[in-house]
């Protein structure tokens, strides 16, 4: 049996516990203004590491679809 992370006591399982993976909708209600009130968070990737940046973006699909967007703009302008 699972055991709530709140307080530690037997939680049932999900079919019948609507609370779960809490032992109860106290301590799910707990939970929540732990969360609410910052006291968890969730960890950043930080790191300084120039290899694991994001991949560079292609200029040349800009330039593809601000034609495409030019070529619309024509198309409405003609109506």
């Amino acid at each position: 049996m699972a055991r709530c992370p709140i307080c530690t006591a037997d939680a049932k399982t999900r079919a019948t516990n609507g609370a779960f993976p809490f032992c109860s909708p106290r301590c799910r209600t707990i939970d929540l203004g732990k969360w609410l009130n910052e006291e968890y968070r969730v960890a950043e990737n930080h790191t300084d590491d120039p290899s694991s940046a994001a991949p560079a973006t292609n200029d040349d699909a800009e330039d593809d679809s601000s034609s495409s967007q030019q070529q619309l703009c024509h198309t409405k302008s003609d109506d």
